[in-house]
C-alpha cells in the first residue's frame, strides 16, 4: 500500500471520527453524549415510528454520485485514495453480484449492509422501513455517534481470543485511534475482502446523508406539531 493512500485513509478517518459528537448534539443542543438518547430517542423514534412508509422510503435515500461529491467537498479527499473510493463505490453500485459475505462487524451495520440496494442511479435503505427492522435503524442512528468509527465485532468472552492479526496505529498516525484489521488496509488473504474497511466507510456516509435527512424533517415536523398541535409528522 503506497504512503500516500494510507495517509490519505488515515486522515479521512480523522475527520469522520471528529464529526460523530454532532449526532448527539444536533437534536439534543450541546448536552452531553451519554444524555442524548435519554433525552430524545423516544421522542425521534416515536415520531419515526408514525412517519408514512413512503416518506421515510424517501428519506432513505441517497443519489450514488452524491458519495465522490462528499468526499471532494466535505473531506477534501484527492489523489490516489479518491480514485481508490471512487472505484469502491462503483463496486457498491452491483455489490449483490459480487458474492463478497457481510462487511459489517454489529447486528445493525448488517441488517443495513444487506437491506442497502441501488435502484435508478440512488442508494435505498428502504428495508429499514419495515417494522422488523426499526430497532436496528435507531442502533445504527446511536452507532453514528461512537464511540468508535468502525465499531468491532463484539467479543464473545465464552470463547478464546480471535487469532487475527491486527496492527494498533501509533497515535501520531491515526489520530482517530482505531484498531485496524489487516484484512481491512490492504494485507487481505482474499482480494475480494481487501476493501472491506472502504466499503464500512462508504456505507457509513451513506447511512450519515439518510440520518441527516431524517434528523432535518424530524426538526421540521416536530416545529410544525409545536404549531399546529396534530402531533402528527407532516407529509410534505
Amino acid at each position: 500500500m503506497s504512503d500516500e493512500v494510507w495517509t490519505a485513509r488515515v486522515k479521512l478517518r480523522a475527520a469522520m471520527k471528529g464529526e460523530m459528537p454532532r449526532y448527539h448534539e444536533v437534536l439534543a443542543g450541546m448536552i452531553p453524549v451519554h444524555e442524548f438518547w435519554g433525552k430524545h430517542a423516544q421522542k425521534f423514534s416515536e415520531w419515526w415510528t408514525r412517519l408514512p412508509a413512503e416518506e421515510a422510503r424517501r428519506t432513505l435515500s441517497m443519489p450514488v454520485d452524491e458519495v465522490p461529491v462528499i468526499f471532494q467537498g466535505t473531506y477534501d479527499l484527492r489523489g490516489a485514495y479518491f480514485v481508490v473510493m471512487s472505484a469502491v463505490n462503483d463496486q457498491l453500485r452491483n455489490f449483490d453480484k459480487t458474492g463478497i459475505k457481510g462487511d459489517g462487524r454489529t447486528a445493525a451495520e448488517l441488517s443495513f449492509e444487506e437491506g442497502l440496494k441501488v435502484h435508478r442511479g440512488a442508494y435505498l435503505g428502504g428495508a429499514f422501513v419495515k417494522d422488523t427492522q426499526a430497532d436496528h435503524f435507531f442502533d445504527m442512528c446511536r452507532q453514528v455517534g461512537g464511540p468508535r468509527l468502525l465499531p468491532s465485532k463484539p467479543r464473545d468472552h465464552g470463547t478464546a481470543t480471535s487469532s487475527k492479526k491486527e496492527v494498533l496505529t501509533s497515535s501520531a498516525a491515526d489520530s482517530a485511534n482505531e484498531r485496524v484489521d489487516f484484512a481491512e488496509i490492504g494485507s487481505a488473504e482474499t482480494e475480494g475482502q481487501s476493501f472491506r474497511a472502504d466499503r464500512r466507510l462508504i456505507r457509513l456516509v451513506v447511512f450519515r446523508y439518510m440520518f441527516d435527512k431524517a434528523i432535518r424533517k424530524f426538526q421540521a415536523d416536530t416545529h410544525e406539531e409545536e404549531k399546529d398541535g396534530t402531533g402528527q409528522p407532516s407529509s410534505s
